[in-house]
């Protein structure tokens, strides 16, 4: 499954939570991890980060 621009990525361990927007897809591959070593995975768009007070 190929990672689109404008994806959102959701950290797969339940106790982290974190989130991410993909800008510019990687071009080496769509395995994205998180820092504290879990997958980090497509969210629903119903699940999409809210955009930035003031933006």
């Amino acid at each position: 499954m190929a990672i689109a621009a404008g994806t959102t990525l959701s950290c797969s361990d339940d106790d982290c939570g974190c989130r991410i927007q993909v800008l510019q897809p990687c071009p080496h591959g769509d395995s994205y991890t998180c820092a504290c070593g879990h997958a980090l995975t497509p969210v629903g768009s119903d699940e999409a980060i809210p955009p930035t007070p003031g933006a």
